[in-house]
């Protein structure tokens, strides 16, 4: 689109499939925003949230925490989610814990089974610095809080926008797993799940990945490049977008 401009992507070049990207574009890291005014819990939301999060702590690592989280995309899949809730069945030591996005009233989900907490909202980067596995739609920002912390993904994807081009993406990484969302069962889920907590080479792959995005802070890419391109002659100009197609 920008074919005569400087253009920033705000993505890490190591996120995308192989390639030399065009001279002009300029790969600037993700730009997740750690420090942010979420809007509060409820004080019981608060407290169920914080005792999930201490349950595992206590377990050392005995216990694992599936984060799902959807934005407002398919929030609304009452019966993804009813086939989403049961996963925790003969799996004692997972917790799982659900954002509804104001999109479904937790009462619509009729009786949760046990050691599954379904919240109207919650602050998903402190939730993603306690979860061991998401379960997410595919859109690049919830894609990459996963990477700076550290958790492999299941995505079903939402296809929509970046969606379909970021789950690619996750797949060939090695990062998660794609999975059915009109097809998958509880069994189906649970095993993808299973996959993500066993075998190790997800967690090392989303962690080699981590390094890379912490880079692009540590080295400060951001500024050096936006400093760089605004050196030079005026008649250069700057944009920022998002390169994926």
């Amino acid at each position: 689109t920008y074919r005569h401009l400087p253009a920033l992507s705000l993505h890490a070049l190591e996120f995308e499939f192989p390639h030399r990207p065009p001279d002009h574009v300029h790969y600037v890291g993700p730009m997740v925003l750690e420090r942010r005014n979420d809007r509060p819990l409820t004080p019981a939301d608060r407290a169920e949230l914080e005792a999930v999060f201490e349950r595992r702590r206590q377990a050392r690592g005995e216990r694992s925490l599936i984060y799902a989280g959807f934005g407002s995309v398919f929030s609304s899949d009452v019966d993804f989610l009813k086939r989403l809730l049961p996963i925790v069945a003969g799996r004692p030591e997972w917790d799982l814990v659900i954002s509804l996005s104001d999109r479904v009233a937790v009462a619509d989900l009729g009786p949760l089974p046990e050691r599954v907490h379904a919240f109207s909202w919650v602050p998903q980067l402190q939730v993603l610095k306690n979860a061991d596995v998401v379960v997410m739609h595919g859109g690049v920002n919830t894609a990459d809080e996963c990477v700076v912390n550290g958790v492999p993904m299941l995505v079903y994807c939402g296809n929509e926008t970046d969606m379909a081009g970021t789950t690619a993406r996750v797949v060939h990484h090695g990062i998660g797993i794609a999975g059915d969302r009109q097809r998958d069962s509880t069994q189906d889920i649970r095993g993808h799940i299973d996959r993500l907590l066993r075998e190790s080479h997800f967690k090392d792959n989303v962690r080699r990945l981590q390094q890379s995005y912490a880079a692009y802070v540590e080295g400060r890419v951001a500024e050096r490049t936006i400093a760089s391109l605004l050196s030079r002659p005026p008649n250069h100009k700057s944009v920022t977008g998002d390169t994926q197609p």
